[in-house]
């Protein structure tokens, strides 16, 4: 086990060094061409969520699936339909696109209902997505600390408080330095490309190594499994295939990420073969840490198989290695509650609260007439047309 102090500490460490890293990129201003395709492809990676470090496994165990079908999902999308993908990308370039919301309502005269409306879908929407995240970490964070997962007598003795905390911290460090829906944050995307390439690490990391330990063989657990893919699953393995390929552009921050941030044709180029090598990576693992966990804790075991990646290492003696794949899962929890919650603020500013754009440049103009030293009389008459609130032109006193 370790202590709870220990764990505090790093998790720590890890926010400040993904806001360091997202300071340093708004700072360096846009990405350079060599290097930017490159970052571009890993900042898809805040696809990967917590759920891929720990559901992805509990998925195998059960059904016996070789590969998360999410993951083949996307895989369709990048290599069968990279010209829908292209699609997309000129649409939103087109039409200013910075959302879903937009793509949606543009399609029906740019009507600010419409993107009212996918707006409060797609908040209710990741709700349970933070949701995920909390419990994740807040799991992890007590299986590594040896902390009983029991249900507090008092809200300030439950991990999840804390944990919802610190992620909500890095939520507004990360995610509320910029308002603009329409510019590019380069800070932000070196940060989530860093994440990504970090749990991609983490979670290949420990893979190898319950690998190595435990000698495993491909075939030699087959019959561990509790199911068969060959007679039972397939139903669902291929409705979440279906899931997998449209999360790329319906979630929110898989649409900004993928068509906003991206700086033309030649990053999707790039993207199209690396981004699924990268899923691969991170799904080449998830049988066979299954199948591990099952010979090691058999078909009965108490533990939940999302634990599988954590406990076996803990297990084993080997405390750091499971402190390797907390701060995957974590890092990973990071980003998307940064990025996620960022999406969201964005989105409901500017489908719910942002004025027309002849709105929105009266009231420019009027903070320059008073700049100048104008009569809020003369202010008043210059942009009497322009609907503005009272409280408005009060404020330009």
């Amino acid at each position: 086990m370790l202590s709870p102090a220990v764990l505090i500490t790093i998790s720590l460490i890890l926010v400040g060094a993904l806001f360091a890293i997202a300071w340093f990129g708004d700072k360096q201003g846009p990405l350079r061409a060599p290097w930017r395709p490159w970052i571009y492809t890993l900042s898809l990676g805040v696809y990967c969520t917590s759920w891929s470090f720990y559901g992805t496994i509990n998925q195998a165990a059960a059904y016996g699936w070789p590969f998360p079908p999410t993951y083949v999902g996307t895989l369709v999308l990048f290599i069968l339909a990279y010209g829908f993908m292209r699609r997309l990308y000129r649409l939103s370039r087109q039409h200013n696109i910075t959302s879903i919301a937009d793509f949606l309502a543009a399609r029906y005269g740019k009507s600010r209902q419409v993107a009212a409306l996918v707006t409060g879908i797609a908040v209710l929407a990741v709700l349970p997505y933070i949701a995920l995240q909390l419990k994740a970490v807040a799991s992890s964070f007590q299986l590594l600390s040896g902390i009983a997962h029991t249900s507090p007598a008092v809200w300030w003795q439950d991990t999840g408080f804390y944990v919802a905390l610190l992620l909500a911290g890095f939520a507004m460090l990360f995610g509320t330095r910029r308002a603009s829906v329409t510019e590019h944050q380069p800070g932000l995307i070196l940060a989530v490309a860093f994440e990504s390439l970090f749990k991609l690490l983490a979670f290949v990391g420990v893979g190898f190594f319950i690998l190595w330990h435990w000698q495993y063989q491909p075939g030699q657990l087959e019959a561990s499994l509790g199911q068969s893919p060959s007679d039972h699953g397939w139903p669902r393995f291929f409705s979440l295939v279906v899931l997998g390929f449209c999360a790329m552009f319906c979630l929110p921050r898989q649409f900004y990420v993928g068509f906003v941030e991206c700086r033309g044709q030649h990053d999707l180029s790039i993207s199209r073969w690396s981004f699924p090598l990268y899923l691969m990576l991170m799904g080449a693992f998830t049988l066979p840490m299954a199948q591990v966990g099952i010979m090691e804790y058999g078909l009965a075991s108490p533990y939940d198989p999302d634990t599988y990646l954590l406990r076996l290492p803990l297990d084993a003696g080997f405390p750091g290695i499971a402190l390797l794949a907390y701060l995957g899962g974590f890092a990973a929890a990071t980003a998307i509650s940064g990025k996620g919650t960022l999406r969201a603020k964005l989105d409901i500013w500017q489908d719910w609260y942002a004025r027309p754009k002849a709105h929105m440049d009266a009231i420019a103009s009027l903070y320059h007439m008073a700049s100048k030293g104008i009569a809020v009389e003369e202010r008043q008459m210059a942009y009497e047309g322009a609907n503005l609130r009272p409280h408005f032109i009060q404020f330009n006193r």
